[in-house]
């Protein structure tokens, strides 16, 4: 690590980003005697840009200050490098639920964790791909995630996780069910109703740090959960909340549970509109989708000091 480029969305964590990057700038150049470029965003497409130029301008290392919202645009700016010359990457979690973050172990206090970064160790970390775009955490579909979707950020920065609770009950009871037909690596195929279909990557997924225990930052797979009926949607919580999810394949009356490297997504029957998920929190494709893990292609700096 010789020079890094710090990228930061002075937005998040309730305006305090840009305090913290200028404290983290000063953690790595004392740290680590190199040079550090801080640069802030100020429209969406920034941090995908800056991360995709930082190797063409000398950059070895990318570290972003946000939500997951950015994190994910800073991985697809790092995705469209070649392998060989593609950045190391790292983060300062400054969102709602800070996924990512939660399954590589940071401190998710933001202070102590910037204090951390005198000392790095690198990860292997996959990253998931449907039709175009890219995702480090999850993809979802069906109202759930589709209410989460619609969730105010101002709602979000008074309360928090509540706020993702509070509209996804009411998407349980009032939403609709979805009829899709789940594709697996081994081209056997699943029909399915549901108000809830995941596809992770984290043992992390909406701030619960236990949904998927045994599950492997690069592993080169994914799992894909579907819940198949209300009484399983009601009872999602107390279930991870005790052991998390099943990590072997199961296709019962309550959950299809899978795990592999590609899959594939179908709405079963034509639709009036179109079915979008939802990726690591924001608005995803429409369906059919085609989804599959990139084995380690990011190099994740995991501070240790």
């Amino acid at each position: 690590m010789e020079q890094v480029l710090l990228i930061a969305n002075p937005g998040s964590g309730k305006g305090l980003a840009e305090e913290y990057a200028q404290e983290l700038q000063e953690v790595l150049e004392q740290a680590h005697q190199i040079q550090v470029v801080l640069k802030l965003t100020k429209k969406m497409e920034d941090a995908t840009e800056w991360a995709r130029s930082a190797c063409d301008e000398g950059f070895d290392t990318v570290i972003c200050l946000g939500g997951d919202g950015t994190v994910n645009q800073v991985i697809t700016g790092l995705m469209q490098v070649d392998p060989d010359k593609r950045p190391h990457f790292s983060f300062v979690p400054l969102g709602t639920v800070n996924d990512l973050a939660r399954s590589a172990g940071f401190d998710l206090d933001q202070e102590n964790l910037i204090q951390q970064f005198s000392q790095l160790s690198p990860v292997a970390l996959d990253i998931g791909q449907a039709n175009d775009q890219y995702f480090m955490n999850v993809l979802a579909i069906g109202p759930i995630p589709s209410a989460v979707l619609q969730t105010e950020s101002e709602v979000k920065n008074k309360i928090g996780k509540l706020a993702y609770l509070i509209d996804g009950i009411k998407a349980i009871f009032e939403g609709e069910d979805y009829q899709l037909t789940v594709r697996d690596q081994d081209q056997r195929s699943y029909s399915i109703t549901t108000k809830l279909l995941m596809v992770c990557l984290t043992s992390s997924v909406g701030g619960m740090g236990q949904f998927f225990p045994e599950s492997d930052l690069g592993d080169g797979m994914c799992r894909l959960y579907a819940l198949k009926d209300s009484m399983a949607v009601s009872s999602f919580q107390t279930l991870i909340q005790e052991s998390g999810l099943p990590a072997e394949e199961l296709d019962n009356d309550h959950l299809l549970s899978l795990q592999g490297s590609h899959f594939g997504i179908v709405a079963a029957q034509e639709e009036t509109e179109a079915i979008d998920c939802n990726i690591d929190g924001d608005q995803g494709p429409a369906l059919p989708l085609t989804i599959q893990v990139h084995q380690g292609a990011i190099q994740l700096l995991v501070p240790k000091g």
